[in-house]
């Protein structure tokens, strides 16, 4: 639950912040395309969501378990890792500016 609780404020940031330069991507891994499809268009994500079904992604990076978020700078350094659900929007853009 924590994944889908904590995307109402990913949504927030990406709103807010695509004029920034900010790239956000979700991994899904436990669905099908189908069904990620329809969760994303029933709920008006708008950010990209990569259907990993196999694992293939998220087993060279989440380790962790999910959720898991990656903060990576221009440059493809990995800054910040967040190894649980964020409780607000607030909370992201804090590791945001703190980049």
């Amino acid at each position: 639950r924590g994944c889908v609780d904590e995307m109402v404020h990913i949504q927030a940031v990406f709103d807010k912040w695509s004029d920034e330069e900010l790239m956000i991507l979700a991994i899904n891994t436990t669905d099908s395309a189908a069904t990620v499809k329809e969760f994303v268009n029933s709920r008006g994500f708008t950010f990209p969501i990569l259907v990993d079904p196999r694992g293939q992604v998220s087993g060279d990076y989440c380790k962790f378990g999910a959720p898991t978020t990656f903060f990576i700078d221009g440059k493809g350094i990995v800054k910040t890792i967040q190894q649980s659900a964020f409780l607000s929007t607030d909370e992201i853009e804090s590791i945001l500016e703190a980049l």
